[in-house]
């Protein structure tokens, strides 16, 4: 037809959230867009979470809740069937299979639409804005790409490590748990892990698998560990919170005293405490944007590691595991500061003040940071946000939680303007909405995304 332009859509990440974003997009946008997706390196449909090949790294959701595209939750299940995996819809299933799942069903996606899907890998260094409209990418080796409208879909920044100083540790030191070196720590190595929450535990529960006999001890401010879900054979309460006086609060302290209160009325009434934190999960992003600056800092410093371990649970199984290698000794558990990490002939000296029996010293082989993924993009080395932020293009929060957006997921920019056609989905979103990581939240945030696109125009 004279006169039709095709236009482009550039998605940058290939994992969950840029993967539902392209296949969301894809099923609903027409003949008139031509979608890229532009990943950096490493397997598409995988990411961070996806990527394990171990079958102990469970999902902490049931699979029943787990399709990529909110209009479609049982997609999972439906996978798991036609490839002839048979789990319930109650299940907690290998992370490498939810990895498979998405991987095929954004090749599906590109069979149902042929020559409207262009996955290539490359590194994205800048992204402009073009006079005529739309954007510029500059690519690795000095190459560009035009777009109409691009989705920022990166997935978890690098972790940092908790102490400087520690990469000077050389082997000894695992800053990245997901890197592969984890799988060279010997039978009988002493292992240090700096963290005690859901990596520890993946870490702890893959060493097992592996025959580690070495003693393991994780070290967290607070010594707090993973709890658990219960077994979902029964679907969840929906438990009838006071949702106007949760808006009111309006501070760290009061609700966390109205929580608190819900739960000990559930356990009267003989409800799990399990359901009143799912019970909150929908109610989660307005509490947190009922929050002045102030607060939101006090929540962070002094109630976020305890919402952590009551909101983001696992699996029985693993948590299991965990609780095996506790009781026989090969885990021990402590509360402290990290102080000091330095080399020498037995290994690793590291100094920490125990917060119940002041300063300690231990020898390690080995150091892993557990600590989980970074947030702060100043402390990454990641050039395309930080000439994102500083070319105004898109804007950080106040505590340097992740990225600005408006209520359709567009890019904030410095001057406080939703950015048309430029977007983004991930967990950099915890800035805005708290709730970001867990795939529920996420494919509804790319839901967002495309339904804001289209209307623009798609």
């Amino acid at each position: 037809m004279k006169g039709f332009r095709v236009r482009t859509l550039v998605i940058i990440g290939a994992g969950f959230s840029g993967t539902a974003c392209a296949c969301q997009f894809l099923a609903r946008c027409g003949d008139g867009w031509q979608v890229s997706v532009i990943n950096a390196s490493g397997p598409v449909a995988r990411g961070l979470a996806y990527g394990t090949r171990s079958p102990l790294h469970l999902l902490n959701v049931p699979a029943g809740r787990l399709g990529m595209d909110p209009a479609q939750e049982g997609d999972f299940v439906r996978h798991l069937d036609e490839t002839g995996h048979r789990y319930r819809a109650s299940a907690f299933v290998p992370r490498m299979l939810y990895g498979e799942y998405l991987e095929q069903r954004l090749r599906q996606a590109a069979d149902a639409h042929p020559g409207r899907l262009d996955i290539r890998t490359a590194r994205v260094d800048a992204i402009e804005r073009r006079l005529a409209g739309g954007f510029r990418l500059h690519l690795s080796g000095d190459a560009t790409l035009d777009a109409d409208a691009v989705i920022l879909a990166m997935g978890h920044l690098s972790p940092v490590a908790p102490l400087p100083g520690l990469d000077a540790l050389g082997a000894a030191y695992i800053n990245d748990p997901w890197s592969g070196a984890v799988e060279h720590i010997g039978t009988d190595e002493r292992v240090l892990i700096l963290g005690s929450g859901l990596t520890m535990l993946d870490v702890v529960v893959d060493l097992a698998r592996r025959g580690h006999r070495g003693p393991i001890t994780a070290l967290s401010r607070r010594g707090l560990l993973p709890r658990s879900h219960r077994a979902q054979d029964a679907p969840p309460a929906t438990i009838p919170l006071d949702r106007e006086a949760l808006l009111q609060a309006r501070s760290a302290r009061a609700l966390t005293r109205l929580v608190r209160a819900a739960v000990a009325q559930a356990e009267r009434a003989c409800v799990d405490w399990r359901d009143v934190i799912g019970s909150l999960r929908a109610l989660t992003p307005a509490l947190w944007q009922s929050l002045d600056e102030r607060e939101k800092r006090r929540f962070v410093r002094h109630v976020r590691p305890h919402w952590e371990v009551l909101r983001h649970r696992t699996a029985p199984e693993p948590f299991n595991a965990m609780n095996a290698l506790l009781q026989d000794g090969r885990l021990t558990v402590g509360a402290g500061r990290l102080r000091a990490a330095a080399a020498d002939e037995g290994g690793v000296t590291v100094r920490w003040d125990d917060a119940r029996r002041g300063p300690q010293a231990q020898q390690f082989d080995r150091v892993v940071n557990c600590t989980g993924p970074g947030h702060r993009i100043d402390a990454q080395r990641a050039p395309l946000l930080h000439r994102l932020l500083e070319s105004g293009l898109m804007t950080q929060d106040p505590l340097k939680l992740g990225l600005m957006v408006d209520a359709r997921c567009r890019a904030i920019d410095a001057r406080g303007r939703s950015v048309d056609g430029l977007y983004y989905v991930g967990p950099l979103l915890r800035a805005q909405f708290w709730e970001a990581t867990a795939i529920p939240e996420l494919r509804k945030h790319a839901a967002v995304a495309v339904d804001s696109l289209l209307a623009a125009g798609g």
